[in-house]
């Protein structure tokens, strides 16, 4: 049947840090300086679930989610870095008793526009991925995957990246990739 469990989030510092546009940098390619305080007050809520099905022809299918909240109860802007929330789908096989596995992925990430303008976050916006992969193990020490990343060759980039210093452009993640993996096991 199905699997229902949840998993303890990470715990957050409750600090934070605020632009101070007063101060000069000591570099100057430095995109400026920050001032780290700790918060007085603040709350974080979250949760991540996850459901596992077994399907016909000898599939699974597991979805996950995940999301936060944070807010700074003295200012009362959200908290800083605080991931959007995230989805996840993967569905996959197992053949020729467990010997080739293969298997699809999506993710879909809400954007975020809770942020915090003192920490000089700025809006990201949604996206979604699919991969490919497959596995043949031809024996229990050898075995052969190879699949492709970011399918449709999305360009995204993650709430949580940081900026390039010195530039105002954001940090992208890649974009399709083919991957071979030979491993053995000893």
């Amino acid at each position: 049947g199905p699997i229902c469990q949840r998993k303890p989030l990470p715990r957050l510092h409750q600090d934070s840090s605020t632009i101070r546009p007063d101060l000069n940098p000591k570099m100057p390619s430095a995109p400026g300086v920050r001032q780290y305080d700790n918060i007085d007050r603040a709350s974080i809520y979250g949760f991540e679930i996850g459901l596992q099905q077994p399907m016909p022809w000898q599939l699974v299918a597991r979805i996950d989610a995940a999301a936060q909240v944070g807010k700074n109860l003295v200012s009362g802007e959200p908290l800083p870095e605080i991931p959007p929330v995230d989805l996840r789908a993967t569905l996959w096989g197992s053949y020729f008793k467990d010997r080739l596995r293969p298997s699809l992925f999506v993710r879909y990430v809400l954007k975020q526009e809770r942020i915090s303008s003192e920490f000089g976050e700025t809006a990201t916006p949604a996206f979604w991925l699919m991969d490919l992969d497959i596995t043949y193990a031809t024996f229990q020490w050898l075995s052969l995957s190879g699949g492709i990343r970011n399918l449709f060759d999305m360009a995204y980039y993650e709430h949580l990246n940081r900026r390039m210093v010195g530039t105002s452009g954001n940090l992208y993640e890649p974009g399709r990739s083919f991957f071979v993996v030979l491993r053995f096991k000893v």
